[in-house]
């Protein structure tokens, strides 16, 4: 696992979205975020090896990314409502990869990956738990 590594924290990102797109309103009632899963593991790929690996640059790392969050709504009436989305994304760098540009795909596979949830949950909220929010 690497999601340590990343620039982003990925629990950060996902605790910022809900602050972001999810506000209090009404009198009574909960609601609950819970990010099920954010983590991305390091894959090591094959290289080529001889003289002609001498000459390849070879893609040598996969990073394999999940985040999943569910979104629990109890109304001060007792209805209920649960949403959830996850998503994947994976990436490979070559071994030639600066630790800059490393940075920069972690960063832009959080950045998918909060976004795809973004629109899944947004879709969600309003088909599934229409009558639980405004």
């Amino acid at each position: 696992n690497v999601e340590h590594e990343f620039p982003v924290d990925l629990i950060v990102t996902a605790e910022r979205w809900a602050r972001d797109r999810l506000r209090p309103v009404g009198v009574g009632g909960q609601a609950r975020v819970i990010v099920k899963q954010a983590s991305v593991i390091e894959v090591p790929l094959q290289r080529t090896t001889g003289i002609r690996g001498a000459l390849t640059t070879d893609q040598s790392e996969r990073y394999d990314g999940v985040m999943e969050i569910e979104i629990e709504v109890i109304h001060n009436d007792g209805r209920r409502g649960i949403v959830s989305s996850r998503t994947t994304r994976s990436r490979t760098v070559a071994e030639s990869v600066s630790l800059q540009e490393r940075d920069t795909v972690w960063y832009q596979m959080t950045e998918t990956m909060i976004r795809e949830l973004d629109a899944s949950l947004e879709a969600q909220i309003r088909e599934n738990l229409r009558s639980l929010v405004r």
